[in-house]
């Protein structure tokens, strides 16, 4: 997984949360998105992470505030909430670089 693989995924969570209405719906009578299977491994993610990373990431892809706004209603810079912002990614790189490690290593295990 990537860096640009990462805010590919936040961007469809976002996009999930702005209309969850309309695919909690879809869900019922169509099928459900898989969309529902990243937002739960973010999930799981997103719950050791620092508590600002665990805010920010609260606030821009489930709540679906811009950065500006967040800024504005936080008091900080949106240049400040950029930089939680790439926290975030580099955070969540990291944890499914680990993931996949340990993953593998199971795998070598069970061979």
């Amino acid at each position: 997984m990537t860096k640009q693989d990462i805010r590919s995924d936040l961007h469809e969570i976002r996009y999930y949360y702005t209309h969850r209405e309309m695919f909690e719906k879809a869900g019922v009578t169509v099928i459900q998105s898989n969309v529902l299977d990243k937002i739960e491994r973010y999930a799981q993610a997103i719950a050791h992470a620092p508590i600002r990373l665990y805010m920010l990431y609260v606030k821009l892809y489930t709540e679906n505030n811009t950065q500006l706004s967040l800024a504005e209603n936080m008091g900080y810079s949106e240049g400040y909430i950029k930089i939680l912002n790439k926290q975030l990614v580099e955070y969540l790189f990291a944890y499914f670089t680990n993931l996949e490690k340990e993953d593998k290593a199971d795998d070598a295990e069970h061979s």
